[in-house]
């Protein structure tokens, strides 16, 4: 198209090859379709429509487009009359268009698979969805405030709630809550939409996850059936082997120690799966105050008998003088910083450092481990954190499930948090980002 004797292109079509007024429609030429509009740009179109039988409506399209219809020239027509009608034809065209919109919208809006509710930035309801009203009927009942709404769910935005709060508000940081209401789960999710500040809304998805929760309950059942019944007679059977090792003093023990080496790893990998069933199944209000400086200090004194036996170093770098804490799992979180580090410990070789660096931002905290082994490919970067990925080359030279980065994964995301991994000059750096719990002074 032309626009004030600008060219267009994607170089198929050529306006120029095209003469006509604007009162002679349109004008066709083998596959080419070109009119002049009456516009204070002068605007011409030129466009190449490979099937004839939808030419007209593709026509109809382009002349019925606001953009190009509120072009059109009126200050040239010299009947006042004249040019006030075409005025008002062009309001009208313009507010069926938005009624069409507004028509989507509340289709969209009011057939939704999640409840809906809207306030804007000061906490007063706007509207929400029949759905969400079927599911809160007792709490959205009134049309309450934002935070009397959260008071309601037992949450308290001014204090333990207060930096998701300002989160959500300020830097439109996504907050989800989970609540049980009289055997009904339900997943509500907050977010922000809007960019001046002023102008801002608040807004909760609401999902009932009952079933879902069902079935994950279920599924924890049998995995902690399973685990129990797999565990016992495997670490029965090592218990056995050392009794069996006693006895054969003097003796070659090699075939014991290759049957211990393998009910050992299918003891880890029991313990994988019952960790990731475990931070699958990890409910919010399951979450209490840890302190990360303890998580990192024991996950380190536990590894520090395996990093000793390959002459590694482990060193611990963090501000003394300030506390990090978060909100979560202290156990799960453990159990990830020891995957963490148990992988550095595993794919370095000896004579090394790695470095376990925990840093205070304002909101979140930052959890490093750097190590001086053999890397990654930046294409198994991106799925290294995934379940049962693991790289040829490293299945070839290392035992391992291809669970442990994903517990890591699945327990950082349960804690609302972030994992990711890069290579440095020498080695690879994994790093764990957690929001930070802000504690009130006594």
């Amino acid at each position: 198209y032309v626009s004030n004797g600008q060219v267009f292109s994607n170089g198929q079509v050529n306006c120029s090859d095209f003469t006509g007024s604007p009162e002679r429609g349109w004008t066709v030429r083998g596959e080419c379709y070109y009119k002049a509009f009456a516009t204070l740009d002068q605007l011409h179109v030129c466009i190449a429509i490979s099937e004839p039988e939808l030419a007209d409506e593709i026509t109809h399209m382009i002349e019925s487009l606001s953009r190009i219809k509120d072009r059109e020239l009126i200050e040239s027509r010299r009947d006042t009359a004249e040019r006030l009608q075409l005025k008002a034809k062009q309001l009208s065209a313009r507010m069926a268009h938005l009624r069409r919109i507004n028509t989507v919208s509340e289709s969209i809006f009011h057939g939704s698979p999640a409840g809906l509710v809207v306030w804007n930035i000061a906490g007063e309801f706007v509207r929400m969805n029949e759905l969400a009203y079927s599911m809160l009927p007792q709490i959205l009942g009134p049309e309450p405030a934002f935070k009397v709404f959260l008071s309601a769910l037992d949450r308290e935005p001014d204090r333990e709630d207060a930096g998701l709060f300002r989160a959500l508000l300020i830097d439109k940081a996504p907050w989800q809550l989970e609540c049980d209401l009289a055997g009904v789960e339900l997943v509500m999710d907050f977010s922000v939409v809007g960019e001046r500040f002023a102008d801002r809304l608040l807004v909760a998805s609401i999902v009932d996850v009952s079933k879902i929760r069902e079935s994950e309950r279920a599924r924890a059942e049998l995995m902690e059936y399973l685990s129990h019944d797999l565990r016992s007679p495997l670490i029965s059977t090592v218990y056995m082997l050392e009794n069996q090792r006693e006895l054969l003093i003097g003796i070659d023990s090699s075939s014991l120690d290759k049957v211990e080496r393998n009910i050992n790893r299918s003891l880890g990998l029991i313990d994988d799966l019952l960790n990731l069933a475990r931070a699958d199944n990890l409910k919010q209000e399951e979450l209490a105050p840890v302190l990360f400086d303890n998580v990192v200090s024991n996950s380190v004194d536990q590894l520090s008998p395996l990093a000793q036996e390959k002459h590694i170093v482990l060193r611990i770098e963090q501000d003394e003088n300030e506390d990090l804490w978060v909100n979560g799992n202290a156990i799960l979180l453990e159990r990830a910083l020891i995957n963490v580090i148990g992988n550095a410990i595993k794919y370095s070789p000896g004579e090394t450092v790695i470095l376990v660096r925990t840093l205070g931002e304002a909101r979140r905290l930052c959890c490093q481990v750097d190590d001086e082994g053999i890397g990654v490919s930046e294409d198994q970067i991106l799925t290294m954190f995934d379940r049962f990925k693991r790289s040829e080359s490293v299945e070839r030279q290392y035992q391992g499930s291809g669970l442990g980065l994903a517990l890591v994964s699945r327990v950082v995301a349960q804690h609302h948090g972030h994992v990711s991994a890069q290579n440095l000059r020498r080695g690879l750096r994994v790093s764990i980002e957690l929001p930070r719990l802000e504690l009130e002074d006594d």
